[in-house]
């Protein structure tokens, strides 16, 4: 059982790798991005989740009502120690939503 568990909304520049901490573990339930071209989320090396703006845009807007993609059942898993990249187009960014848990001394 982890120590806490606290909300995660982080948003990640494209280009810049991201490593989580050694007792913190990302769950990832909901992406947007700004990306005008289909994009993809990188976790330990391995591509994953291919999205685009139109589908996934960061906010919600009066000119797009769907706000960033619920992944559902899905969710994208970022251990300890693993770094995470976002692809898209130069200069998108990503945004990320879920729960950030935080391990005691000795959880893996």
């Amino acid at each position: 059982m982890p120590m806490a568990s606290v909300p995660l909304d982080k948003i990640l520049a494209q280009g810049t790798t991201y490593t989580t901490h050694e007792r913190e573990a990302w769950i990832i339930k909901k992406l947007g991005t700004d990306s005008s071209t289909r994009g993809y989320v990188k976790i330990d090396g391995k591509e994953t989740t291919y999205i685009h703006t139109t589908a996934a845009p960061i906010h919600k807007t009066s000119s797009n009502l769907l706000g960033p993609i619920d992944l559902g059942s899905l969710r994208l898993i970022v251990p300890p120690e693993t770094d995470i990249v976002w692809n898209g187009a130069s200069g998108s960014v990503l945004r990320v939503i879920g729960t950030k848990l935080i391990l005691a001394p000795g959880e893996d």
